[in-house]
């Protein structure tokens, strides 16, 4: 999975919780803003998930990308 770019947007919590540095409780604030707020358009959104600190953010926004359709 993380060979290739991840699909932040399409994501479920398991796989989200696959990511270094995210467990399940940081998944579940990751999907919350997302549906509070919508798709992540991009770094800065995902920067704005309670419990994201700048160094997790930086380790995880290369590997992401932004899509919304499968």
């Amino acid at each position: 999975m993380l060979g290739r770019p991840f699909a932040i947007n399409l994501a479920g919590a398991e796989d989200l919780d696959m990511l270094p540095g995210v467990g399940p409780r940081l998944a579940e604030n990751i999907l919350a803003y997302r549906s509070r707020h919508g798709p992540f358009t991009g770094p800065d959104a995902f920067r704005r998930v309670s419990g994201i600190g700048p160094s997790l953010a930086a380790r995880l926004t290369p590997m992401f990308t932004y899509t919304t359709t499968p």
